[in-house]
């Protein structure tokens, strides 16, 4: 559904995209990343100590990452993403809880003027249909 939005309206999308940067700090992102990890690693049935042995790191880099301390780097990323049969992206696939979701729809919305307000009235119109297929 991104993809039709973004060929939509690009403009819209890429504002859309700028205010969810602005409002997530890099911790949120440590910690959801870190959450996303543990969830995977948990769904595959492996104990940190066990991922940390397939991805040639210490058990401590495996709870540092997700306890969201730190990120893990690009070697890291490519090891964790074989270790779990998962493509790298997924480790990104933040879930938004509903509440914050409408906030931030709330937010936008007080900034746009009043035809790009109805384009994305309009938008998520479009969404909302989509979803009820």
């Amino acid at each position: 559904m991104k993809l039709l939005i973004y060929h939509i309206k690009h403009d819209f999308y890429l504002l859309f995209k700028k205010s969810t940067c602005i409002q997530t700090t890099e911790m949120e992102i440590k910690e959801a990343l870190g959450m996303r990890i543990r969830l995977i690693r948990e769904g595959r049935g492996l104990t940190q100590e066990t991922l940390a042995g397939r991805v040639e790191r210490a058990p401590e880099s495996v709870r540092n990452w997700e306890s969201g301390n730190c990120f893990p780097n690009a070697t890291s990323f490519e090891a964790l993403s074989a270790a779990l049969k998962v493509p790298v992206r997924d480790f990104f696939d933040f879930p938004l809880e509903r509440k914050e979701s409408m906030k931030r729809l709330n937010n936008a919305a007080k900034s746009l003027s009043d035809k790009n307000l109805e384009l994305a009235a309009f938008m998520v119109d479009l969404i909302a249909l989509n979803s009820k297929k």
